[in-house]
């Protein structure tokens, strides 16, 4: 889960790492009780959105005066929902801190660079990486690279490195990215700041930001994850279901590449009992009504006499439905599956090509 920049904040302050002064702002009428709050002008106006690149898309904007502050908030209010105003720091430098988790190999990375800023990946070939145990804390020697690296005194980067990790490890993230951090007259200032958490970590620790990402996702999303499916809503009319984000990727790709426009990731993950697949595929109908919707099962754990009878339970009680479904079975009990799934007239294939290929076709005559 994407954190929004005015959570991050909120920990970041409350774990003692210096930040600037600021405000949020839902709504219009937020926005004056915002600028009498926050020192200025100038002033920094941010958009609130769980994505990157702010910077470069327009919705991080300078203020020089109160009004100038009062129109862009409330532009990007109307834009993105809210936004956070902020003092503008006035600093000599800007750096990039970051901290990284390598799930796979249980390590941390540690990022440090002097090219802070909106276009830091330009300069990735100067970035400090020190990797180190998830078990381990930031050690004397990985603050003293740190130091000279950036060319920031040991004793301010120090105790920063140190407030930075506890909250990167207290909340469960896989990504806290400091940028830019302000080298300033009075020391090191934090202002602006990515997250991205582990979502059981987030529902665990942090209810109220859990709260918060779940009312705002749409009905179907929201059902998805209460059911743990996973779930993406795409733009196009052909729906793929599958058993692991690999294999349903792989699908669709192969949808894209014959010309197809895939408009549903879902993973149904493995092992899925029949009432998990039948729970996928009433989200899919739910969602909107797809042209053709693809199911790639590769049994091992999971059984394909299993994802049968989920199928035909859906389509028992949506007859109509019957026609879209391109079903490729694979793996375990897999003549059993497919026997129960012609009993039903549901079209099922051994090879995922021709389920692809004959989706496509039907998305695009209705045949």
């Amino acid at each position: 889960m994407i954190l929004y920049e005015f959570e991050v904040k909120d920990l970041l302050e409350k774990h003692g790492v210096p930040v600037e002064k600021s405000c949020l702002a839902e709504s219009p009428g937020d926005v004056n009780r915002c600028l009498e709050a926050v020192p200025g002008p100038p002033y920094v106006v941010k958009a609130q959105v769980r994505r990157w690149g702010r910077g470069k898309a327009g919705l991080v904007r300078i203020a020089e005066t109160a009004l100038s502050a009062e129109k862009e908030a409330e532009e990007l209010i109307m834009e993105t929902g809210r936004v956070m105003i902020s003092q503008y720091i006035r600093h000599e430098r800007e750096l990039y801190l970051a901290f990284l988790l390598d799930g796979t190999e249980r390590t941390i990375t540690l990022l440090a660079s002097t090219s802070g800023g909106v276009n830091v990946e330009e300069n990735a070939e100067n970035v400090l990486r020190i990797r180190f145990s998830a078990l381990e804390d930031v050690m004397p020697y990985m603050k003293r690279l740190v130091s000279k690296r950036l060319e920031v005194p040991l004793e301010q980067i120090s105790p920063l490195l140190d407030k930075l990790y506890t909250v990167f490890r207290k909340y469960g993230f896989m990504l806290l990215e400091v940028n830019p951090l302000a080298v300033t007259e009075s020391g090191l200032v934090v202002i602006d700041r990515k997250a991205v958490a582990d979502d059981d970590a987030v529902r665990r620790v942090l209810p109220e930001f859990w709260k918060r990402y779940l009312e705002e996702l749409p009905q179907v999303q929201r059902e998805a994850l209460e059911a743990g499916i996973s779930l993406v809503l795409l733009e196009g009319d052909i729906a793929v279901i599958g058993n692991g984000a690999g294999l349903t990727m792989a699908t669709m790709d192969l949808v894209k590449y014959y010309g197809g426009s895939p408009g549903l990731f879902i993973d149904i993950g493995g092992g899925a009992s029949s009432e998990r697949v039948r729970k996928a595929l009433q989200l899919t109908l739910k969602t909107r009504d797809f042209k053709s919707i693809i199911v790639n099962i590769l049994g091992g754990i999971t059984r394909c006499d299993d994802v049968a009878r989920g199928l035909v339970s859906v389509v028992e009680e949506n007859p109509d439905a019957a026609s879209r479904f391109f079903v490729r079975l694979a793996g375990l009990n897999e003549e059993e599956g497919r026997m129960l799934l012609r009993e039903a007239g549901i079209k099922v294939y051994s090879d995922p090509l021709n389920a692809v290929v004959e989706a496509i076709h039907h998305a695009n005559t209705g045949r």
